[in-house]
């Protein structure tokens, strides 16, 4: 089963995702009113937003809402998507979705506030986990179960499989992959070349992330996988595995590539014909998101943004092209506190 099984234009693609949200959410039980914009640049996967009351205008009725953005890595716009990219930007959607749904966003800023760093790229490859996990068991998204594993199966063949897990700055790609436990090839590849006290570290949080209850609420279920995360890093501590910062290259040094960093949902895709960045590559730190994908922060180290990782996604500005949630395409031409004008395009 896939979501598309046939090549879509880009702009028939992206005019149907702010339905996708919304209905994604009602599956999930939501019934807020739902403002989620989305946008389509930069190299990862995110995710902002917040639950809230206000007074309808109309009515002066109480109403819940959710509002934010989820930003996805970018499409061209004339392009045609193949079936299979097609249905790796709808995993890299459900998955910002499930965050909005499964993870409490003020519990993960405190946590980002108080554990930069490693500490949070542990717990966002955790709440990875645990979202995902919770998705599928719930039945919220059936084709996930397909399209997720695709989705980490490419992100592996571009690169995943080919970094060393025991680096602290690969650990939390490694241990989402882990905690995951999806069977992709290259999987084996990666996880075998563990150290066996990393490892043991992985399958004990691997047991406490399962053991919490899909139906946690998101206040709950995202102050366990951070508390998890805690867990982890005094224990690699304990093995030395604190990244260290690394002094710079001597000036008559050639530049050298960087190696990949942290693989936590989100990276870069690279076809033949495109050249377009999506969540997870190596070079990149995410799926999830991993901020860990797969990014890929919703939590990040950004305060509330998830799914990309490292630095969080630059916020909206003037200028910013974005679809509004009726489907139209827009443009921001002034940001007013939490309020955008839009004009359309």
């Amino acid at each position: 089963m896939s979501f598309f099984n046939n090549p879509v234009r880009a702009a028939v693609f992206q005019a149907a995702f702010p339905g996708l949200v919304e209905r994604l959410l009602r599956i999930a039980g939501k019934t807020e009113d739902v403002n989620i914009q989305l946008i389509w640049s930069g190299d990862t996967a995110c995710a902002l937003w917040s639950y809230y009351s206000a007074y309808d205008d109309k009515t002066g009725a109480l109403r819940n809402k959710v509002r934010g953005t989820i930003k996805l890595p970018e499409l061209k716009e004339n392009s045609v998507l193949s079936r299979e990219k097609a249905n790796r930007w709808v995993a890299y959607v459900i998955h910002e979705v499930w965050h909005i749904t499964f993870t409490d966003a003020n519990v993960w800023a405190t946590h980002v506030r108080n554990n930069p760093g490693l500490r949070s790229k542990l717990a966002n490859a955790l709440e990875d986990v645990r979202i995902e996990r919770a998705g599928m068991t719930l039945g919220y998204a059936r084709g996930f179960e397909v399209i997720g594993r695709e989705l980490l199966q490419h992100l592996m063949e571009a690169g995943g499989m080919d970094v060393n897990p025991n680096d602290p700055c690969q650990i939390p790609w490694s241990l989402a992959v882990y905690g995951r436990g999806y069977g992709v090839k290259g999987e084996k590849r990666l996880l075998s070349a563990l150290d066996k006290r990393v490892e043991k570290i992985f399958a004990a949080a691997k047991q406490k992330i399962h053991a919490v209850p899909v139906t946690a609420s998101a206040h709950d279920g995202t102050t366990a996988s951070c508390d998890i995360a805690q867990w982890v890093y005094k224990e690699l501590v304990k093995l030395g595995k604190e990244p260290q910062p690394q002094p710079p290259l001597p000036p008559d040094n050639p530049v050298k590539k960087p190696p990949p960093r942290d693989r936590s949902d989100d990276g870069a895709d690279r076809d033949d014909h495109d050249d377009e960045r999506e969540q997870g590559d190596a070079e990149d730190e995410t799926y999830n998101d991993e901020r860990q994908p797969g990014d890929e922060g919703q939590p990040g180290d950004d305060d509330q943004w998830e799914d990309g990782e490292g630095d969080g996604p630059v916020p909206l500005k003037v200028g910013d092209k974005v679809i509004c949630p009726d489907g139209s395409k827009g443009k921001i031409t002034a940001i007013n506190g939490d309020d955008a004008e839009v004009a359309p395009l």
